[in-house]
């Protein structure tokens, strides 16, 4: 029995180590970037039930204003005051809009199931879902926001330490058939067969060296140089894919604020011309058209709004999933 220690390979063995911790390190990167892909996945499904919530909270709305107005047109029929037309009009609004009412909150089941999912429960698990909203970032600077993006995503990181270890992989390709020096030390028994044994104390010192390998040497280099060109490719997609991500969102960020304070005056319009037709049609002043119109304004108002929310709801959390801080600002 004996000890063998490798004493010098040209650094092959270290660059074999040092590669597989390089990969290892892309392996841990290559995990936060999924629970950050998680953390926005499960924020995109939360804000979608709150959408869904307030879209089926307008369409009820809309269903109250057409009932009303489906009660003053047989009103106004019974006293002689407007047409039969008036009142199949008006029966006919309601109708669409309960089928709207059906639609609505059918979406926000299969939304509250993609949550429940996303957050590893079975999909018919109730949910109460809370109403809020993405609170803001801090800053809005592209330049900052690209270098935090640079410095912080973790897919970012685990390429550049999976180019690191394509890196060594290739010097430890360069020393494949290189020589190497090794020393054993050991005890071995010298003696008769059937006598008595007696220890002798070994030590060598071996030199391996292969004269011909076949092209071992060449290939091993030729493919580490593919997978090294392969993972700067991937390198370089995944640089550019982080800056259109982040300018991208920004972007979508800015843009959805303006709609969201476009739709709030919408609504305020809307509503405004709501009762104003109402109170002209009550009066014989208006036709059920204005009034239809009038409400048609209304609920498009509405969901203009619910949807421009959810927009901005939705930019934030991306636009903090760009930066790799799910949990940062604003929390």
């Amino acid at each position: 029995m004996g000890i063998n220690q490798l004493l010098f390979d040209f650094g092959n063995t270290r660059e074999r180590v040092h590669q597989a911790d390089l990969l290892r390190q892309a392996a841990d990167w290559g995990v936060l970037a999924a629970q950050n892909d998680l953390a926005l996945r499960v924020k995109e499904r939360f804000y979608a039930v709150l959408q869904n919530q307030r879209l089926l909270t307008s369409a009820q709305s809309d269903l109250s204003n057409r009932q009303e107005q489906l009660r003053l047109a047989r009103a106004l029929y019974k006293a002689g005051n407007k047409s039969p037309g008036d009142v199949v009009r008006a029966q006919t609004a309601v109708s669409n809009s309960v089928f709207n009412l059906n639609t609505a909150r059918r979406n926000l089941e299969l939304a509250q199931q993609d949550l429940a999912q996303s957050l590893g429960l079975p999909s018919l698990t109730p949910l109460n879902v809370t109403e809020q909203n993405e609170p803001d970032l801090p800053s809005r600077e592209v330049g900052p926001l690209l270098n935090k993006a640079m410095q912080l995503r973790p897919d970012l990181l685990a390429a550049q330490r999976t180019v690191e270890g394509r890196k060594s992989g290739l010097n430890a390709a360069h020393t494949t058939n290189y020589p190497s020096v090794s020393t054993f030390a050991g005890v071995a028994y010298q003696g008769a067969t059937n006598g008595v044994q007696y220890p002798l104390v070994l030590m060598q010192l071996q030199v391996d060296f292969n004269v011909y390998d076949g092209g071992l040497r060449s290939g091993t280099i030729e493919q580490a140089e593919g997978v090294l060109d392969s993972a700067s490719a991937d390198l370089l997609r995944t640089q550019l894919a982080v800056q259109r991500e982040v300018t991208g969102v920004l972007a979508q960020l800015v843009s959805a604020e303006r709609n969201v304070q476009a739709a709030s005056l919408a609504v305020d319009a809307a509503s405004e011309g709501i009762r104003i037709a109402f109170g002209r049609y009550k009066a014989a002043l208006g036709t059920v058209t204005d009034v239809f119109d009038a409400q048609n304004q209304l609920l498009s108002a509405n969901n203009n709004l619910a949807n421009a929310q959810a927009d901005l709801n939705l930019s934030r959390p991306r636009l903090r999933h760009a930066l790799a801080s799910p949990f940062g600002e604003g929390y």
